[in-house]
Protein backbone atom coordinates (compact mmCIF):
# COMPACT_ATOMS: atom_id res chain seq x y z
CA UNK A 1 0.00 0.00 0.00
CA UNK A 2 1.13 3.17 -0.87
CA UNK A 3 1.60 6.33 1.06
CA UNK A 4 -0.25 8.11 -1.73
CA UNK A 5 -3.17 5.62 -0.80
CA UNK A 6 -2.87 5.71 2.61
CA UNK A 7 -3.95 9.66 2.32
CA UNK A 8 -6.44 8.91 0.11
CA UNK A 9 -7.99 6.82 2.47
CA UNK A 10 -7.30 8.87 5.77
CA UNK A 11 -8.99 11.94 3.73
CA UNK A 12 -12.24 10.35 2.70
CA UNK A 13 -12.22 8.92 6.48
CA UNK A 14 -11.62 12.79 7.87
CA UNK A 15 -14.13 14.06 5.08
CA UNK A 16 -16.96 11.42 6.02
CA UNK A 17 -16.56 12.51 10.29
CA UNK A 18 -16.80 15.92 9.74
CA UNK A 19 -19.98 15.50 7.92
CA UNK A 20 -21.63 14.41 11.46
CA UNK A 21 -23.08 17.22 13.52
CA UNK A 22 -20.98 16.75 16.42
CA UNK A 23 -18.05 16.17 15.07
CA UNK A 24 -18.55 19.72 13.18
CA UNK A 25 -19.11 20.91 17.04
CA UNK A 26 -16.45 19.23 18.39
CA UNK A 27 -14.19 21.27 15.52
CA UNK A 28 -15.42 24.72 16.22
CA UNK A 29 -14.89 24.04 20.01
CA UNK A 30 -10.77 23.27 18.75
CA UNK A 31 -10.84 26.47 16.68
CA UNK A 32 -13.30 29.16 17.97
CA UNK A 33 -10.28 31.08 19.46
CA UNK A 34 -8.02 30.77 16.57
CA UNK A 35 -10.36 32.07 14.40
CA UNK A 36 -12.22 34.61 16.24
CA UNK A 37 -9.19 36.02 18.04
CA UNK A 38 -8.60 36.46 21.29
CA UNK A 39 -9.80 39.36 22.44
CA UNK A 40 -13.01 38.09 21.59
CA UNK A 41 -12.84 34.24 22.60
CA UNK A 42 -12.22 35.81 26.08
CA UNK A 43 -15.86 37.10 26.03
CA UNK A 44 -17.32 34.00 24.76
CA UNK A 45 -17.42 30.50 23.78
CA UNK A 46 -19.45 27.83 21.15
CA UNK A 47 -22.28 25.89 23.54
CA UNK A 48 -23.85 24.03 20.48
CA UNK A 49 -23.65 23.95 16.64
CA UNK A 50 -26.99 22.37 14.86
CA UNK A 51 -28.54 23.15 12.06
CA UNK A 52 -26.10 25.27 10.51
CA UNK A 53 -26.65 27.96 13.37
CA UNK A 54 -24.03 28.21 16.39
CA UNK A 55 -25.24 28.67 20.03
CA UNK A 56 -22.53 30.85 21.77
CA UNK A 57 -22.59 31.72 25.68
CA UNK A 58 -21.38 35.66 26.34
CA UNK A 59 -19.89 36.14 29.43
CA UNK A 60 -21.38 39.65 30.06
CA UNK A 61 -24.34 41.09 29.14
CA UNK A 62 -22.15 44.70 27.91
CA UNK A 63 -20.67 42.50 25.17
CA UNK A 64 -23.84 41.15 23.34
CA UNK A 65 -24.73 43.93 21.18
CA UNK A 66 -20.98 44.24 20.14
CA UNK A 67 -20.73 40.32 19.34
CA UNK A 68 -24.19 40.78 17.85
CA UNK A 69 -22.98 43.68 15.04
CA UNK A 70 -19.58 41.74 14.68
CA UNK A 71 -21.71 38.26 14.06
CA UNK A 72 -21.49 38.21 10.06
CA UNK A 73 -17.69 39.14 10.19
CA UNK A 74 -17.15 36.46 12.84
CA UNK A 75 -19.28 34.04 11.00
CA UNK A 76 -16.87 34.34 7.80
CA UNK A 77 -13.85 33.52 10.35
CA UNK A 78 -15.04 30.48 11.23
CA UNK A 79 -15.99 29.31 7.99
CA UNK A 80 -12.79 30.17 6.87
CA UNK A 81 -11.13 28.61 9.89
CA UNK A 82 -13.12 25.22 8.75
CA UNK A 83 -12.88 25.61 5.48
CA UNK A 84 -16.39 25.19 4.80
CA UNK A 85 -19.02 27.49 5.11
CA UNK A 86 -21.15 25.54 8.04
CA UNK A 87 -22.17 28.23 10.48
CA UNK A 88 -25.23 30.24 8.98
CA UNK A 89 -26.01 31.90 11.52
CA UNK A 90 -24.77 32.39 15.36
CA UNK A 91 -26.81 32.97 18.35
CA UNK A 92 -25.65 34.73 21.44
CA UNK A 93 -27.01 34.01 24.47
CA UNK A 94 -26.09 35.37 28.10
CA UNK A 95 -24.39 32.69 30.58
CA UNK A 96 -27.66 32.87 32.98
CA UNK A 97 -29.88 32.01 30.06
CA UNK A 98 -27.54 29.08 29.41
CA UNK A 99 -28.05 27.46 33.45
CA UNK A 100 -32.27 29.35 33.31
Amino acid sequence: MSFRHVGNELQGLLSEWMEKPQSRGLVLGRIWEDAVGEAVSRHCRPLVFKDNVLTVEVTDLAWKPQLEAMSADLIRKVNTALGKPWVRRIVWVLDDEVQA
